[in-house]
């Protein structure tokens, strides 16, 4: 189903932008099937990974949940992107992942 969806945007060509929590692990794409289908579904369509960090880190571990991927498609203009992690010394109650910019 997401690479039908994934095949539809890329044939049409628009830029595009898919982004969020997907309880995916990127980290540990090599230890799971499943993960290791769903990067090579989402790059195979040409969708590049923006966020390369982890997104949530605790004293016993890291991960990478949330997602962020862009397609250039059909473009006549060179863009550029800026991409990452907010750190702060600051507990949120909000949300226990570091909030992403884009």
């Amino acid at each position: 189903m997401l690479g039908t969806t994934l095949s539809k945007i890329s044939s049409q060509r628009h830029s595009s932008i898919i982004a969020g929590d997907f309880n995916i692990d990127l980290l540990h794409y090599h230890m799971q099937s499943a993960t290791q289908e769903y990067r090579e579904t989402v790059t195979g369509h040409n969708f590049m990974p923006l966020l390369i960090l982890p997104t949530r880190i605790t004293s016993k571990s890291s991960t990478l949940m949330d997602h962020i991927y862009y397609y250039e498609g059909k473009s006549d203009r060179d863009r550029h992107f800026k991409c990452g992690n907010l750190v702060s010394n600051l507990v949120s109650d909000v949300s226990d992942h570091l909030p992403n910019y884009f």
